[in-house]
């Protein structure tokens, strides 16, 4: 009897559900993989998984959707499972999300290691946890030191984290520290590798584990699995090592795959026992006689080490703390606090005061070239920094949360079209990884309102302009007129609603006090060409540089409603062109 493929979405945030795919459902006859989809990493959805990744199965690769598209994906591609692949999530929210993938339609579907580990021919030693931010990195590598001392070759195979290009970053080989350089990691990769290599040991990492295992065998007589988040091994181990958390007790039983990890384990290790309630260890170890009686139970203090500690005595200190255990870990405080409060801080100072009427936040970065060329720091600064202020605004009761974002979601549009804050934006098709992250930041934000978060203000601001260094076209042009005597452009007829600074100013102050969850465009009242703005500064500065067209047919138009914000705010913008470009002098 022939049995119909199933048509299958892969639900992640770039690691397990690209290993998921890759050892379950990339040579099953059963499955036909039509999508990822992507939660909270800029530059990746909108993209694909690439074909030479994919297999033959699949000769145009797999596309990957943001993840609030799922419930039309399902519909779309008459999608029968939905496999839920990425981790740190609390019980509740997993079904939460099953219940949405099952309302659509579908069957919802966890893989878990008996379907997805890779089976290795050297032992290996797996380092996991039941929640972020438990300590798993700091036991790995004393481990790893330990049987490095012993004159056993050592190699590590960290979790992934693959925000780059997928197809470069398959396989990744660190064994100095002009290895990190060349394969331009981040600074969060380099906090992984880095002590690894320092004690000349090899890490490897990447998207494809079944090669990366392959190429470690050859190094190692033992493999040392350094997990992400609370995920489970890509790699059945000889001996599983699951880090525990006092100071989130009950967490153990409570978070997805944690849980797992936590019934799994062949040790058990309590960490932080330095700083955690008697209580709190006392029900944990219950626990464990409840859930996995047969691992072996050790006790240890997470020590914190401070270079200049003697300086923090008697000091405010501003405590800057890691940002995975604060945000999807849960954490109010970290390792920053512990350290100024055991090292005799006068006051932790606290950057942001209780019950604020409005939060605003600016901070971007926004030239999307640098988004493209430098994406990790692009989902630092542009998405994690959001989710860190949110929480922050929900700890200190913030009134209202105000968020910067960007015309630029609408991406081109048509000569004749105008984008309202109403229009489908279609991401799958963009091509602004500025515009991503800005993307990826509202859907949280209004996620994040729905589930009770204060009264939240998305300001798509259109291309702003002012007295500064480096800036728009506007500035460009404007400048280039001033100091040459030949100009190139593309079009002439590249056009943008154009907006001085000092009506942005006014409309985020219009914006206070605004309830419920808006989005609102900020955009300059007319559209202006490339043309205009060059006519208007010979007119101002009295020159008359030559002016020469490469692709004028090649028109980039984008026309924005500004008609909300004047109905809402009350709001209209009040410097014209020439005024603005007059304050450039």
């Amino acid at each position: 009897m022939f049995l119909e493929k199933k048509n299958v979405i892969i639900a992640g945030a770039a690691g397990r559900d690209f290993h998921n795919f890759l050892t379950y459902y990339k040579k099953n006859n059963f499955y036909n993989v039509v999508a990822f989809t992507a939660t909270q990493i800029p530059g990746i959805s909108g993209r694909k998984f690439p074909a030479s990744l994919a297999g033959p199965k699949y000769p145009r690769g797999i596309p990957i959707f943001p993840e609030e598209k799922l419930p039309g994906l399902i519909k779309r591609f008459g999608v029968r499972e939905v496999a839920l692949s990425y981790s740190d999530l609390s019980h509740e929210y997993v079904m939460h999300f099953a219940s949405m993938v099952q309302a659509n339609g579908a069957d919802f579907v966890l893989l878990g290691p008996v379907s997805t580990q890779l089976k290795s021919s050297k032992m290996v030693v797996s380092v996991c946890a039941v929640r972020t931010g438990s300590g798993k990195s700091q036991t790995s590598r004393k481990i790893a030191q330990i049987l490095h001392e012993k004159g056993v070759k050592v190699v590590s195979i960290r979790h992934p984290m693959p925000y780059g290009d997928l197809k470069k970053q398959a396989v990744q080989r660190f064994a100095s520290f002009n290895d990190l350089d060349e394969q331009n990691c981040t600074i969060e990769e380099r906090e992984e590798f880095e002590p690894y290599i320092s004690r000349g040991m090899i890490v490897y990492a990447g998207v494809y584990y079944e090669k990366i295992l392959r190429m470690a065998k050859k190094e190692a007589d033992v493999i040392i699995f350094d997990g992400g988040n609370n995920d489970f091994s890509f790699i059945k181990s000889d001996l599983s090592i699951v880090v525990t958390d006092p100071l989130r007790q009950g967490h153990e039983i409570s978070y997805y795959p944690g849980e797992t990890n936590f019934r799994m384990a062949d040790v058990l290790i309590i960490n932080k026992m330095d700083s955690a309630k008697k209580d709190s260890v006392k029900k944990l170890l219950a626990n464990i006689k409840k859930f996995n009686p047969r691992a072996i139970v050790i006790k240890a203090n997470s020590k914190l080490t401070v270079p200049n500690a003697h300086k923090i005595k008697g000091k405010k200190v501003l405590c800057i703390e890691d940002g995975p255990t604060l945000t999807h870990g849960e954490m109010f405080t970290g390792a920053a606090t512990v350290a100024a409060q055991r090292n005799g801080a006068k006051e932790i100072v606290d950057a942001i005061p209780e019950n604020l009427d409005a939060i605003i936040h600016l901070a971007a970065l926004s030239r999307d070239p640098d988004c493209k060329n430098k994406g990790y720091e692009c989902f630092e600064n542009n998405v994690m920094a959001t989710l860190n202020l949110m929480n922050a605004a929900e700890i200190k009761k913030a009134k209202q949360f105000i968020f910067a974002s960007s015309e630029w979601v609408y991406d081109n549009c048509s000569d004749k079209e105008v984008k309202t804050e109403e229009s489908i934006i279609n991401i799958a098709n963009h091509t602004s990884e500025y515009a991503l992250s800005k993307l990826v930041s509202e859907s949280n934000l209004r996620q994040k309102f729905q589930h009770g978060f204060c009264d939240t203000t998305v300001l798509r601001f259109g291309i702003i302009y002012g007295l500064r260094k480096e800036g728009s076209a506007v500035e460009s042009l404007f400048n280039m007129v001033k100091e040459k005597s030949e100009i190139e452009v593309g079009s002439l007829g590249n056009a943008r609603h154009f907006i001085y600074v000092s009506d942005i100013a006014s409309g985020i102050i219009k914006s206070i006090g605004l309830t419920g969850f808006n989005i609102i465009n900020l955009e300059g009242e007319n559209l202006i060409t490339l043309g205009d703005i060059i006519e208007a500064s010979k007119k101002i500065l009295g020159k008359n540089p030559r002016v020469t067209e490469k692709a004028p047919e090649i028109k980039s138009v984008r026309r924005v409603s500004n008609e909300k914000a004047k109905q809402i705010l009350n709001w209209k913008p009040e410097i014209s062109l020439e005024e603005g470009l007059r304050k450039l002098i």
